[in-house]
């Protein structure tokens, strides 16, 4: 007797949280592409089957109705979608989906059955993709060691590519002085450093672990970011890295983040998950927590003048989370005192329109003078 069983399973809160910064992302990184090239590369390494138990659509999916909304709004634009699972059952489930079997006719979906590390080996060379293509790479595998550093490195072709990877660090943690040496091995594959001992010896080894990662990472991209996933215990579990050399798409990742995470832009516990119908039944307020960022802006610009469009750049280039609504936020605060003889900076209009401006509102052009 067959098994009719669906190749799904329940979306957990982390998971939930993962695929709304996947979301939140890749409805900029789509519609910002979608009118400057013709073409884009999306791709997911572990795509799964597409769809959870629970009704949630998977990221395969979700790019794939991103890709098709920007190709019906921009005639001539096309994606291609390579998705990689070794399940081949999953990807027939992938593949009876309605948003996949009906996508724009200029969404190419190109499914490969295999391991990642015997698919993904100059997969955009066997599918004649320009090397200036601009390209999203999601890598999200179940535990380690399927996704070594070797394979993720060649990805990044071009500026227009970024990465985001589930690294697993909270289970490779507990395996990390194995007395099986193939296994250790398989950890230092995956952070691309031979060095475990600074781990070993770390008195927070995850913490260690994430930063050994985000080193090599930042060899291969400009911009490295990590969001930490806690689990129902509130420990740290795994965590979402971003890699990329693009300043708009390291605003726009650190935007889908602060969305899941209001108050620090850096992490999710799935012990202290609060509904939205929760929040508005006690009526809490999740406040971003930016006054850090005024500080910084006082050290390092007091003295200076500095249009309000440098100053965004060095917030999303400097800054470990924070962008263009924590800086507008900030100068408000810096601003708005009761007394003007407080205020700790001051401003002019260049193009003098002679326009009052609003609260919170600080545009580009304007200059900010840091009162010493």
């Amino acid at each position: 007797m067959g098994n009719n069983k669906a190749p799904v399973w329940e979306c957990k809160p982390r998971t939930k949280a993962k695929l709304e910064i996947l979301n939140g992302y890749l409805g900029a990184w789509f519609n910002i592409l979608g009118p400057k090239f013709k073409r884009v590369v999306y791709l997911d390494g572990f795509c799964g089957p597409g769809r959870y138990s629970t009704g949630e659509y998977g990221s395969p999916v979700i790019a794939i109705e991103h890709a098709s909304i920007v190709a019906n709004n921009h005639p001539g634009f096309r994606a291609e979608i390579i998705c990689i699972d070794k399940d081949q059952e999953k990807l027939d489930y992938l593949l009876r989906l309605p948003s996949v079997m009906n996508r724009h006719k200029n969404i190419e979906l190109h499914v490969f059955q295999g391991t990642f590390e015997s698919r993904v080996r100059g997969i955009f060379e066997k599918l004649n993709i320009p090397e200036r293509t601009p390209a999203f790479c999601f890598i999200d595998p179940f535990g380690f060691g399927e996704s070594p550093y070797e394979l993720i490195r060649p990805l990044v072709r071009n500026d227009s590519t970024e990465l985001v990877i589930n690294f697993w660090c909270g289970f490779m943690n507990r395996f990390k002085e194995h007395p099986n040496p193939q296994i250790p091995e398989r950890i230092k594959g995956m952070v691309g450093s031979n060095n475990l001992d600074r781990v070993i010896n770390s008195g927070n080894p995850i913490s260690e672990l994430c930063d050994v990662y985000q080193e090599t990472l930042s060899q291969i991209g400009k911009f490295t970011l990590r969001f930490m996933m806690l689990n129902e215990k509130n420990q740290p579990d795994n965590a979402l890295f971003f890699c990329g050399n693009n300043t708009r798409g390291f605003q726009k990742i650190k935007e889908a983040m602060w969305k899941i995470d209001p108050v620090n832009g850096c992490g999710f516990s799935a012990l202290n998950e609060v509904t939205a119908s929760t929040q508005d039944l006690f009526g809490f307020v999740n406040e971003p927590d930016s006054h850090q960022l005024g500080i910084m802006l006082m050290e390092e610009f007091r003295g200076q003048k500095i249009t309000v469009e440098e100053l965004e750049k060095w917030t999303v280039e400097k800054t470990e989370t924070y962008h263009g609504k924590h800086l507008r936020k900030e100068l408000e605060r810096l601003y708005s005192q009761d007394n003007p003889a407080q205020r700790k900076i001051n401003y002019f209009d260049p193009k003098q329109t002679g326009r009052k401006r609003s609260r919170g509102h600080w545009p580009v052009r304007l200059v900010i003078e840091f009162i010493g």
